[in-house]
């Protein structure tokens, strides 16, 4: 049997142990959470303003919307006319086919990139474009595109050699691929 005065001391110790190990181990855990909590009120209080921020300034945003519309309407014939991204598709890489084989540059595998990109009513499409040819094939390809009328962006250009270190007899081969990219507008979009 313990005397009081040891039952005393064993639950000062015992408290002292609790409370060793809340402040080594629950305590700071608990702080670095109020801080994660304060740091995504501050982020959620900021994304509010600016929010109310855009709403005050939504009168302006509807006042510029016909502008704004009449700049793209304007800018149609400038991009492909297309009903979808697959008939958008079809008509870059017809367009591309028909500017590389006037560049004497042979086409080779033609194919669809995936491509998500949307600015207003304006649609983006993508494609990878394998060719052969020569280096002036490929320049008068690349002058091409910089001259038609609807701008097609290359955005991605490997030009690779057969054999870099071998002398093949010959006019030059070069395997080109050549990503590009254009934007179409839907015909319900361009009245």
């Amino acid at each position: 049997m313990l005397a009081p005065r040891d039952r005393r001391a064993l639950h000062w110790g015992a408290a002292a142990i609790i409370l060793a190990v809340l402040a080594s181990r629950v305590v700071p855990d608990a702080v670095t959470e109020g801080r994660r909590y304060l740091e995504r009120l501050g982020a959620r209080r900021e994304l509010l303003a600016r929010g109310r921020a855009d709403l005050a300034n939504l009168p302006q945003l509807e006042a510029a919307a016909p502008a704004l519309t009449a700049r793209v309407a304007a800018m149609a014939s400038r991009v492909f006319a297309s009903g979808s991204d697959a008939e958008a598709t079809a008509t870059l890489a017809a367009t591309l086919t028909q500017l590389a084989a006037a560049a004497r540059l042979a086409p080779g595998q033609v194919a669809p990139l995936p491509d998500s990109a949307v600015a207003g009513d304006l649609r983006r499409v993508s494609v990878h474009l394998s060719l052969e040819g020569d280096i002036q094939g490929l320049v008068e390809l690349l002058d091409r595109l910089g001259r038609y009328p609807i701008p097609i962006v290359p955005c991605r250009l490997r030009v690779m050699a057969p054999d870099p270190r071998g002398q093949v007899p010959g006019p030059e081969r070069l395997r080109v691929e050549l990503e590009v990219q254009a934007w179409y507008l839907p015909p319900a979009m361009r009245s």
